[in-house]
């Protein structure tokens, strides 16, 4: 079975119980994916300005210095990436992704990337996400 979703803009509900339409995605395009696929995705590696600091957590992946994100990026073929980093960087991490070959990002900083318009960026606003959740979640 194959599930269709929209990558565009979305509607989403405001407290006085109207809608808006949320316009974060430059162009609409449908695409259909097998479920399968979802199974086929991994995370294969995480990279950080200091990847040797201390964390609280263990993290499965290999995590690499950032002057090594081009040359993985392009030696492991690597189309996604999910962007997570302070809006201060955000632009210049989303360049060296775009330099490596990367067609699709998911991102998490609080900035509208300037991409190319071949790349695929879906940005999240975790801020308008738990206000959707809340809106549906009252009883």
């Amino acid at each position: 079975m194959q599930v269709a979703f929209r990558c565009a803009g979305f509607s989403s509900p405001l407290r006085r119980g109207g809608w808006r339409r949320d316009l974060r995605f430059r162009r609409v395009r449908q695409v259909k994916i097998a479920p399968a696929v979802f199974a086929k995705l991994d995370i294969v590696a995480a990279f950080d300005a200091e990847p040797g600091r201390k964390r609280d957590k263990e993290i499965k992946q290999p995590i690499y210095g950032m002057d090594e994100l081009s040359s993985f990026v392009k030696k492991q073929n690597i189309k996604m990436a999910i962007l997570t980093v302070p809006a201060a960087v955000a632009q210049e991490t989303a360049n060296a992704l775009v330099r490596a070959g990367v067609t699709g990002i998911l991102n998490f900083a609080p900035i509208v990337l300037s991409v190319p318009e071949e790349l695929m960026v879906n940005n999240v606003n975790l801020a308008i996400e738990l206000e959707n959740l809340s809106y549906f979640t009252q009883e």
